[in-house]
């Protein structure tokens, strides 16, 4: 059975992110026109470069993470699922901070008129990097109060997609960091053997 992109975006960023409740078949991504900050040359943590994994009953992925020029990453996600199919999928992220934490811009690009970032926070501890994916609610709810500007491609009942200013968006992330990622989960670096 042939997954519609728009779904396919859902279980790539499900599984990227590890699974987060939040994130199921029926959910939406939502996307902002504008990053929390531009690209810095001199933003690096490289701590995030190396193979990160996770196993599921179902599947197994690899997020491979690298520079690729000054102040960006790229990240390569390879999944193998239960019938032995394997997809790739490649994307381009910067990090921005907040107070003291960190956020990597996922610029998703699969359709050039669809082109956006997905915010997710991370964090680099003894146990793996733990990934937090932005409640899709409390973003919905941000732009029907109007705390955040969006607009909706046909109706209101689709995904609102953020086209707010980049500081607009940074301060709103940093006054509801709580609500906004409430739970993240760990990938683990691959180890090679020597």
């Amino acid at each position: 059975m042939e997954i519609t992109m728009g779904i396919r975006i859902v279980i790539v960023f499900r599984y990227l992110l590890l699974l987060l409740s939040v994130v199921v078949l029926s959910a939406c991504v939502i996307k902002s026109d504008k990053p929390i900050s531009k690209a810095d040359s001199d933003m690096y943590d490289t701590a995030l470069n190396g193979t990160w994994y996770w196993k599921t009953s179902s599947e197994t992925g690899f997020l491979h993470i690298g520079v690729e020029s000054q102040g960006l990453y790229r990240i390569l996600m390879v999944e193998t699922n239960i019938d032995g199919k394997i997809d790739l999928e490649e994307y381009m992220a910067h990090i921005s901070t907040i107070g003291a934490n960190k956020y990597l811009n996922v610029l998703i690009d699969h359709k050039e008129t669809d082109k956006g970032y997905l915010f997710v926070k991370y964090q680099v501890t003894k146990d793996g990097l733990e990934l937090f994916i932005p409640d899709s609610s409390a973003l919905e709810d941000a732009v029907e109060s109007g705390k955040l500007k969006g607009t909706y491609s046909n109706n209101k009942r689709s995904t609102p997609r953020l086209v707010d200013s980049s500081e607009r968006i940074a301060k709103f992330i940093g006054e509801n960091d709580k609500k906004l990622y409430p739970e993240g989960k760990v990938l683990f670096r691959a180890k090679l053997e020597k």
